[in-house]
């Protein structure tokens, strides 16, 4: 059997690849969806995602993180556009709150 190597990358290098803040990042470690090694900040390492994982990360920290938006920045085809009521469906928001939320 043939395994893919792993990639381990700094804060700075998962933030580059996931296109998200340092904190994004840390709040992504907090609730279990990135794997990271290490015993201290410097010696930290993220493993690096592969394409479809790192979509979902990005939409998950966009979730994850306080305040519209929150910075997030997602590129998807228009075949993945949803209406903010079948979003706030599968999220499980009021409509309400969606609809302030995707306001942008």
């Amino acid at each position: 059997m043939n395994q893919l190597p792993q990639r381990w990358l700094s804060l700075s290098g998962i933030s580059t690849v996931l296109n998200l803040t340092p904190s994004q990042v840390k709040t992504l470690y907090k609730h279990k969806l990135l794997v990271r090694i290490g015993k201290n900040p410097p010696d930290y390492r993220y493993l690096d995602p592969t394409p479809e994982y790192a979509e979902r990360l990005r939409l998950a920290a966009g979730m994850l993180t306080k305040g519209p938006g929150a910075g997030l920045k997602v590129d998807l085809p228009h075949s993945f556009i949803l209406t903010k009521r079948e979003v706030a469906e599968i999220i499980g928001w009021s409509l309400s709150y969606a609809r302030n939320v995707l306001a942008e």
